[in-house]
């Protein structure tokens, strides 16, 4: 029973049976067991957050990683392909408390409580985490998601504290006092990797502080500036830049003669522009240097005692500093207050002051009287407020020497925000534990330089961020995490132990099982009695409240991945599975995963995580905007495979954009890709339905390979040379390539081997067509075995239509296979590679193309012939076109190819388009001077080469301009005589004999019968068998005479049992009639080829197989 292919291309249903297949003949296991004795290959999955469905970008990350996997797979790797899962942090706190109505941490505590808190989180993840991998699972992705690791998960967990208690080993953890990113919104310190920064507008202020230890005869103050006036209170100095210029200006502000101090560039900005003060001098211009150790007021101190406290105890309190840190925005003169930022902390450090600041864990100041109860940065505007109310009314500002403030601004600028709350942070001062590595920097940066990057761009990226690498905070004040792994003293709290491991923690505790679980509901209870380090008392030590930073959960992957804490991988030494070959993530990875991974590495083992790496961008709409739900053009996966398929979206997304660049999705491009599949689609269901009405042998290539002519050598050459394109590009992580490049060869099959193999095999020889159907069923596998990597589904259906068809070659390489990914990649067959064909079939493409844009020009459909067409070009086309004549001549439908050169004219003519645009009004005048010397400049541009032509207009104000025309501005056409019409493609040149002969006319005319017929064949659902009887009736003795002389043809290539042949003088001939019952299927009248009009009946003999009834 001959294999009945559908016609068309129904994704849902391939991938239900194929889904179904791979289940029931465990496809995925037998294809990790066929290269499980191979060389070992660590890929290293990086974990999405479980914090909700899986959206476009995870699919991109997620299949283009399943890609990967799989090719290497097939290469025979025994690749690790387990997946993970980051589950820790505060995506899903705040995930949980919006379920259960709650906020903060004073609703956790007081309205469910610790330890049911951290159990509605783990549920909450692993729920997520099943519809994620089921999610995964339906696009395709081949991953080891039954034994996913966990972060949340013990030997996970376990490993981190492994980790902890090695940095401590060496010397590489410390808890010190840091201004530290504070986000109020999730209650927790901020590494400089958790922040992004996003553009807002904030109300700059203008104030003057009193310099007090100059001998004025008048007041003088510093004027400085700052987008955040809520850090005023806390100001310890201000800082000048040592190299930039300042000036001395003598001004009269309300009624007072006063100086100031401001930067010399931005003099005008503030005094004309700001407050319009025009009236001032210069008294002098000094180096930032020269300003340093002259000391202020601060605005406040009249009224809280701790100002005068900081300066009697820290002799740089309230002074200027020169520091090349200080930039020229605003006055140049920088308000630096070193508990509200990592840049005033530096500077306050390197100065010998402390990091002032009061403000709480939930962002509100206190114990700094009259601010007590306001809230750091939101409340702003009540700071500028209470400035610009008491302007004017001193008795109102009861805490200030002078009235401090200038004038306020609003501006623009980045400012980071928490990257999981996606709300503004503030600075604060606060305690942290730190992993020291600043001290490594340059060795982090010398190893990431053998690290392999793509793009190119990635590695400088990470560089510059090594560069700027600051110790690493790693405790978080949240209750989701994995426990920080510290046991204090409660007497003393420089006493502490590490703990490193649920087996450890057990025999400190004394507890006769370890514990199963090392969340904070679990170990938080264990004491640890032990004997005083320091003092040899019995001393009770218990865990202190911090979890550790959800990015050291990411950076430990490196051997939490591998199972290294299990019991079965512990035999093998840890340094086997480092550094993982390749991992593959987003560019926000970089200061992220990517950065944590490194650092953690480095420390560990000293030398990188990881050798090579991917990098891509993000998702974008197709305007370049970023997607997202806020702006309601965020789109999931299912909205692209529910109308399009997981094949056709995998296509997609796998090639839409180069290493490190967005993706601008774009539906056209999705929706073309989808057209292609349904072309390569039919290309494998022309095979089978060939051979459903014919007994075609389907042969292996190496018993036809005697046989092979001149289109199978090119398309042979052509496979192989993608094989070796798409491998090099893999082994190089071009992973973008892979679609297009087998997307170009397989459209070039479809339209140029196929196309010119036609006749071979419609009219060929069992010989002949057997040739043809065995090369082209192993290009499709060989192909699809390519293709299998980017879209399985479709792959896999593909192949096996194909081994159910082809049963003669079941015991074969080609077939022996259940399934097409237990193939092997395939290899390139060096003996098959023609360059020099692979170059000529190149060049008459373009040839074809001249042809056929010189039809139509004249008006000829390619069903026509025409009696001969002349090429000029260069020597090495002239040679590739004489080479392929008879496949030219085949696929033009000519009679004849020649170079005999062909009178005709060459003229340039004026481009309107590009003209207009850049010239204007005054295009008139280029058009005019062009047409009037089409030859010179044709000379001069087309023959000299010269790159523009200058001439001389009258613009639009009468001036006389220069204007320089270059070959956009100009229409290359060619005039030439009849019967000739030309037509160029690039360097080839075509002309067209249009001379129409009646020997030409009549084969036309039968080619467009024979086309008309089985179109009509096509419309009533014809079956190749069903035998027809063809009426024919036409005034045109022409198109009769075709008829007549080519019936025995028309009547071959279109199923015919008797052809009648009508016309004027009646019945003409009558052929093939054997006597039969027939069913009328007749169309009135039809249009043949050049407009003229016939009538066609067809009537069907009925055969035992049931006729399409008419509609």
């Amino acid at each position: 029973m001959p294999l009945t292919v559908s016609s068309s291309f129904d994704f849902s249903l391939i991938e239900a049976q194929v889904s179904a297949f791979w289940e029931e003949n465990q496809i995925y296991k037998k294809a990790k067991q066929k290269s499980s004795k191979g060389a070992p290959y660590y890929f290293l999955d990086g974990p999405p957050y479980t914090t909700g469905r899986v959206h476009i970008g995870t699919a991109w990350n997620k299949t283009m990683k399943d890609m990967f996997i799989r090719y290497k797979r097939m290469q025979g790797f025994d690749i690790w392909d387990r997946p993970g899962y980051d589950m820790h942090g505060i995506p899903t706190e705040r995930a949980t408390e919006l379920a259960h109505g709650i906020s903060g941490r004073n609703d956790i505590e007081s309205k469910i409580g610790k330890d049911r808190f951290v159990q509605l989180c783990r549920q909450f993840c692993i729920e997520n985490m099943n519809t994620m991998s089921q999610t995964f699972k339906q696009l395709g992705v081949w991953m080891d998601f039954d034994n996913s690791y966990q972060s949340l998960s013990k030997e996970f967990m376990e490993g981190e504290w492994w980790f902890i208690a090695r940095a401590h080993e060496k010397g590489r953890l410390y808890k010190g006092l840091r201004t530290m990113a504070w986000d109020v919104t999730s209650g927790t310190a901020l590494s400089k990797h958790e922040l992004e920064y996003k553009n807002i507008v904030d109300t700059a202020v203008y104030v003057r502080l009193k310099i007090t230890n100059m001998r004025d005869r008048i007041t003088t103050y510093f004027i400085i500036w700052t987008t955040t006036p809520w850090t005023i209170a806390y100001n310890l100095a201000i800082l000048v830049n040592p190299k930039l210029h300042y000036s001395k200006l003598n001004v009269v502000y309300e009624g007072e003669e006063q100086n100031w101090y401001i930067l010399r560039d931005s003099v005008d900005d503030l005094l004309l522009k700001k407050l319009n003060l025009k009236g001032y001098k210069v008294l002098g211009n000094y180096q930032g240097q020269e300003l340093e150790g002259m000391t202020y007021e601060h605005p406040f101190h009249r009224l809280n005692p701790i100002y005068e406290q900081m300066k009697l105890k820290h002799s740089k309190a309230f002074s200027c500093i020169a520091d090349t840190s200080a930039s020229t925005a605003g006055t140049g003169i920088v308000h630096c207050a070193p508990g509200c930022g990592p840049e005033d902390y530096e500077c306050g450090y390197r100065a010998g002051l402390p990091a002032f600041n009061t403000v709480n864990e939930s962002g509100i100041i206190e114990n700094l009287s009259p601010f007590d109860g306001l809230r750091a940065k939101m409340d702003d505007a009540v700071f500028v407020q209470k400035l610009q109310h008491c302007r004017g009314n001193p008795t109102q500002m009861i805490y200030l020497t002078v009235v401090a403030l200038l004038c306020t601004q609003r501006v623009t600028h980045d400012y980071p925000h928490g990257e999981r709350s996606g709300t503004p942070v503030i600075f604060r001062t606060t305690k942290q534990w730190f992993l020291k590595i600043e001290d490594i920097k340059e060795r982090l940066i010398e190893e990431n330089d053998k690290i392999k990057w793509m793009p190119e761009s990635a590695y400088n990226a990470f560089s510059n961020w090594l560069t700027n690498l600051r110790d690493n905070s790693i405790s978080k004040q949240r209750f989701w995490g994995t426990p920080l792994p510290i046991w204090i003293n409660t007497e003393d709290e420089e006493d502490y132990l590490i703990v490193s491991s649920a087996r450890e923690l057990a025999s400190l505790a004394g507890l006769e099982e370890e514990p199963q679980d090392l969340h904070i509901d679990t170990v938080d209870p264990i004491v640890i009695r032990r004997a005083s380090t320091k003092t040899g008392k019995m001393c009770d030590y218990r865990r202190i409240s911090d979890v550790l930073d959800v990015w050291v959960d990411a950076g430990t992957t490196l051997w939490n991945s591998v199972r290294w804490f299990s019991s079965h991988s512990k035999d093998r030494p840890l340094t086997e599975f480092t550094p993982a070959e390749f991992i593959l993530e987003g560019r926000d990875q970089i200061r992220g995963w990517f950065n944590l991974l490194h650092v953690l590495s480095m420390v560990v083992f000293d030398k990188p995580a990881f050798r090579n790496v991917y990098v891509h961008g993000f998702v974008n709409s197709t305007l370049g905007k970023k997607m997202s739900k806020s702006q309601g053009n965020y789109i999931l996966p299912e909205e692209i495979t529910g109308k399009y398929g997981v094949d056709v979206m995998r296509c997609y997304v796998i090639g839409a954009s180069s290493p490190g660049q967005d993706m601008n999705y774009n539906p056209r491009d999705v929706d073309q890709i989808s057209k292609n599949m349904r072309i390569l689609w039919n290309i494998h269901k022309y095979v089978i339905d060939f051979r459903a009405h014919h007994s075609v042998q389907i042969r292996l290539l190496e018993e036809v390979r005697h046989l092979l002519g001149t289109e199978e050598l090119y398309v042979l050459s052509h496979l192989n040379v993608t094989v070796q394109s798409i491998t090099a590009a893999m082994e190089k992580f071009q992973l973008h390539q892979t679609p297009s490049t087998l997307s170009r060869f397989l459209m070039d099959l479809s339209k140029t081997y196929m196309q010119l193999v036609w006749e071979r095999v419609n009219c060929g020889t069992a010989e002949e067509q057997s040739v043809v159907l065995s090369v082209m069923v192993h290009v499709l596998i060989v192909s699809f075995t390519m293709f299998s990597i980017v879209s399985p589904f479709f792959s896999e259906q593909v192949y096996r239509n194909l081994r159910e068809d082809c049963t003669e070659l079941r015991d074969t390489w080609l077939f022996s296979p259940i399934s097409i990914h237990l193939h092997s990649w395939p290899t390139v067959d060096h003996s098959l590679l023609n360059t020099q064909l692979e170059v000529d079939f190149n060049v008459i493409k373009r040839a074809v193309t001249a042809i056929l844009a010189a039809r139509i020009k004249a008006s000829i459909g390619v069903r026509h012939p025409v009696r001969e067409i002349r090429f000029s070009c260069g020597k090495s086309e002239e040679g590739s076109i004489d080479r392929l004549r008879d496949v030219i001549m085949l696929r033009t439908n000519s009679k004849n190819i020649s170079f005999e050169p062909t009178r005709s004219q060459v003229f340039v003519r004026p481009n309107l388009n590009t003209i207009g645009k850049s010239w204007g009004k005054s295009s008139a005048q280029v058009v005019h001077y062009i047409e009037q010397n089409s030859n010179v400049i044709h000379e001069r541009i087309f023959l000299n080469e010269e790159s523009e032509v200058k001439i001389s207009i009258e613009g639009e104000s009468q001036e006389v301009m220069s204007v320089d025309i270059k070959k956009h501005h100009l229409i290359l056409e060619h005039c030439t005589e009849a019967p000739w019409v030309h037509s160029r493609e690039g360097d080839i040149q075509a002309y067209l004999d249009t001379t129409r002969t009646d020997s030409l006319l009549h084969e036309g005319y039968g080619r467009e019968l024979i086309r008309k017929v089985q179109l009509l064949r096509k419309k009533y659902l014809l079956d190749k068998n069903d035998l027809i009887v063809l009426t024919f009736n036409c005034n045109d003795p022409s198109v009769v005479r075709a008829a007549e002389l080519y019936a025995s043809h028309i009547m071959e290539r279109t199923g015919t049992h008797r052809f009648k042949l009508k016309s004027p003088d009646g019945f003409r001939f009558a052929k093939g009639y054997k006597g039969g019952v027939y069913k009328s299927r007749h169309l009135e009248t039809e249009k043949l080829g050049v407009d003229i009009v016939c009538g066609i009946k067809l009537r069907v003999l009925l055969s035992d197989k049931k006729v399409p009834v008419t509609q």
